[in-house]
């Protein structure tokens, strides 16, 4: 934070600070899982289909 050098900032303004990047984490920890997910998703209902056929 070079807005904030030689500052002591309050325990507000630090969460403040971070929340944004901490945010972004969930987020795309969030699309991760998601897409992770359809990937399995989409696997299982492969290997069903080739079951079923054969």
């Amino acid at each position: 934070m070079a807005d904030h050098e030689g500052q002591q900032l309050t325990p507000r303004e630090m969460v403040r600070a971070h929340l944004p990047i901490v945010f972004d984490l969930i987020k795309t920890g969030s699309l991760v899982v998601i897409a992770t997910t359809g990937i399995h998703f989409i696997s299982v209902i492969t290997s069903m289909k080739w079951l079923m056929m054969g």
